[in-house]
């Protein structure tokens, strides 16, 4: 099962991508993949978890099954979309220099 962000939704098909976290391109989907969340409820940036399909008479094409809302903290970022590091309070900041005076 991969883990990923929703980065398209159009919403007149019923359709979007997801870009998974750990694999290249993006993976497709439709509406009717998703489980126990309604098309109508999901907006670009929400973290997913989800199994790759392919598709029929296709070689590199992917479509995403079982397309679940997860949380975010499986993907490292925060519920808006942040990176965890930028928020946490010992995360790695630099120096400041004479340009930023």
């Amino acid at each position: 099962m991969g883990v990923g962000v929703i980065a398209k939704l159009v919403s007149e098909k019923g359709i979007g991508f997801i870009k998974p976290c750990d694999e290249g391109g993006d993976v497709f989907f439709h509406y009717s993949a998703l489980e126990g969340t309604p098309f109508e409820q999901l907006t670009e940036g929400q973290a997913v978890s989800f199994e790759i399909d392919r598709l029929a008479g296709t070689r590199n094409r992917r479509r995403a099954a079982k397309v679940e809302l997860c949380d975010p903290r499986l993907l490292g970022r925060t519920s808006e979309g942040e990176p965890l590091a930028a928020r946490h309070p010992k995360a790695r900041r630099r120096k400041p220099t004479w340009r930023d005076k």
